[in-house]
């Protein structure tokens, strides 16, 4: 390191120069006017500020200069060819993580590339592929700059349609670089226009009027177009629907949000297609934008290479206005499904799905009535329209998981049929999802690796009970559960049950074909369904009256190789009915752990959270037999 000047070293030195200059400098005997005299003397002034201005800007020169030359002389990677480092660049451009700061943010990580160092300046400015993600929401003086350095490179355009003055110019490069897009992401809605059916989609006809010009051209390259528009009316665009029809012949990925897709279209090439309409009462700028289920067969049909299909909004396409009874399924490598809509309409394309091992599926139906206050009077309708969407549920799950081919069902090991706040949901799965048993667990969006899983929740409420809800509720979770076929229960493996409001005849008849489970999870949420939900414990670890209780075989238990049963948010006080008579649901339990014990296959583990007033008696008899008892107070699990 070289050694710092010596700041005395450098005062003397000015301080000498301005002596002798000082010395120099003309008096009053010199001139003969005042004038001349300070004239002389700002000539000096002046050549003083001149000196100051040049050592500064030479003091602002070696300081580039140093840390330049530190830089090249010490990039953050050493010995790592250009060819490599450069993929590494472009890699990390294609992260999620990268894309979403990007998107939220003014960080622009090609600047930053090249302000490192000399040597990743010139790498990241000779790479066009780094420039090549535009966002609508840059400056304009960036968004040229990545425009002009990305030529020669397909190109991304996301973000929200310019405002005005930028509206124009970027329209104009828009059209004019339509042949390099390889992806287009446009919101097409303003956040700031009150919601309202005349004005919501007033700013996304617009822009797609000013991209008619470019829609009338082809984009070979176009592989991700996703559009969307404000709630309100949908939109119907027939320049639209021809460009992606006929003019965009590398599609792969589709998006459209509140803009109508051309059911009936063939798109061969299509991998994944989201739509999604939030429009309120059925409204469409078009009365052409209304397609038929046969119009969805056969684009679904046409459709060789789709592997994800999210459908949400009940105005994507009319009903059937038949029930799907046909053996023909529609045999397309889906690995999503997702649905969210009316039965009568989400539940016909589930229908016609065949099921393979890798498939997701997630239902959500809309069939109830949305008003609170019309819920929670438990009118008649009401329960009438939450059994007809679980009789459409059950019949569609059934379908679809029967046309699994032999073999297909091992991975549904674990089935969730669960009475929640609002909902009645039916969930196979390759696991439990301890999600739905713990909050904090669901708060903190912990997910696990899913095979197949469906899901199909029905809107309920319990604010006030009407006298008809448990015979309701009962109807309904017993038509999802009788719509697993047979050889599925047999693969099932977990139980996770709350809310079940079912007969001692209902349970033995539902589960006499689930031999295999190995844990049983029962828990509840409605002080109103504790006391079925105890009967429902019983009559699970206990014999069932309806299979006899003096034969000695194995058989004439429910769950016969039951390992781990988990209780969450039981009082152990809570009365239940058993084989006729009333008893605790202590009493209960132990009688089936005996009893379980006494034929050779015995629980080892039991876990209590949350459950109150269990007598230490029974913990250490049961302890006795070999069973690991757990009691927590806090997390379930």
């Amino acid at each position: 390191m070289p050694e710092l000047i010596d700041t005395d070293t450098a005062i003397n030195f000015w301080q000498n120069a301005a002596k002798e200059r000082m010395a120099s400098l003309p008096t009053v005997d010199s001139f003969d006017t005042e004038e001349k005299l300070m004239a002389a003397y700002e000539l000096e002034i002046s050549a003083a500020n001149s000196a100051v201005a040049a050592l500064q800007t030479q003091r602002d020169h070696q300081k580039a200069l140093f840390r330049e030359r530190q830089n090249a002389r010490l990039p953050p990677i050493h010995r790592l060819p250009s060819e490599l480092l450069g993929r590494i660049f472009h890699s990390t451009i294609n992260t999620i993580q990268y894309r979403n700061l990007q998107a939220h943010s003014g960080h622009r990580y090609s600047h930053s590339l090249s302000h490192v160092c000399r040597r990743w300046r010139a790498l990241a400015l000779s790479m066009g592929t780094l420039w090549t993600t535009l966002h609508t929401d840059m400056p304009g003086a960036v968004w040229s700059v990545y425009l002009d350095r990305s030529q020669g490179s397909l190109i991304e355009i996301v973000g929200p349609w310019p405002r005005s003055p930028e509206v124009h110019s970027r329209a104009e490069d828009l059209v004019a670089n339509f042949h390099r897009l390889k992806e287009l992401g446009l919101g097409l809605h303003d956040n700031d226009m009150p919601i309202g059916p005349l004005h919501d989609n007033d700013m996304a006809i617009g822009a797609l009027a000013y991209l008619r010009t470019a829609l009338a051209d082809n984009a070979p390259n176009l592989q991700n177009l996703s559009l969307g528009a404000g709630s309100g009316i949908g939109i119907w665009d027939p320049f639209l629907v021809d460009f992606i029809v006929h003019r965009a012949p590398a599609l792969r990925v589709l998006y459209l949000n509140n803009i109508y897709f051309p059911w009936g279209a063939s798109l061969p090439h299509l991998e994944s297609l989201h739509l999604g309409m939030s429009t309120r009462g059925g409204q469409s700028r078009n009365p052409d934008a209304s397609h038929t289920f046969d119009d969805v067969l056969r684009t679904l049909q046409s459709a060789p290479n789709l592997s994800n299909l999210v459908i949400i909004g009940d105005c994507v396409f009319t009903p059937p206005e038949r029930s799907w009874t046909s053996e023909t399924n529609i045999n397309v490598p889906l690995r999503k499904l997702v649905l969210e809509g009316s039965m009568s309409r989400m539940g016909s394309i589930l229908a016609v799905v065949k099921s393979n091992p890798q498939l997701m599926v997630r239902v959500h139906g809309r069939d109830a009535v949305q008003d609170p206050g019309q819920q929670a009077q438990w009118e008649d309708e009401i329960m009438d329209d939450m059994s007809t969407a679980s009789a459409h549920a059950s019949s569609t799950i059934h379908r679809h998981l029967s046309s699994c081919e032999s073999g297909g069902t091992r991975e549904l090991a674990a089935l969730h049929l669960l009475v929640q706040r609002e909902t009645v949901l039916m969930k196979l799965d390759s696991e439990v999802d301890r999600s739905l048993l713990d909050p904090y667990l669901a708060s903190q969006n912990i997910t696990h690796r899913r095979l197949v899983q469906i899901e199909i929740p029905l809107l309920f409420s319990w604010q006030a009970r009407h006298e008809s809800a448990t015979a309701s509720l009962r109807v309904m979770t017993l038509k999802l559960a009788r719509s697993i076929p047979v050889d599925h229960f047999q693969h099932i493996r977990h139980l996770v049950l709350s809310g079940i409001c079912w007969s001692a005849d209902d349970i033995a008849s539902n589960f006499i074909s689930a031999h295999r489970v190995e844990s049983l999870t029962v828990y509840t949420l409605h002080r109103t369904l504790l006391r079925d939900t105890a009967s429902l414990v019983a009559n699970l670890i206990c014999t069932p009256p309806a299979l006899g209780t003096s034969s000695a075989n194995n058989n004439s238990l429910l769950l016969p190789e039951l390992k781990t049963l988990h209780l969450i948010g039981f009082d152990f006080l809570e009365g239940t009915t058993h084989d006729g008579k009333e008893m605790l649901l202590s009493q209960a339990l132990d009688y089936g752990v005996e009893q379980r014990h006494q034929r050779g296959i015995g629980l080892q583990v039991l876990r209590f959270g949350k459950c109150p007033h269990l007598r230490r008696s029974f913990v250490e008899k049961w302890r006795s037999m070999g069973a690991e008892v757990i009691e927590t107070t806090d997390t379930p699990w």
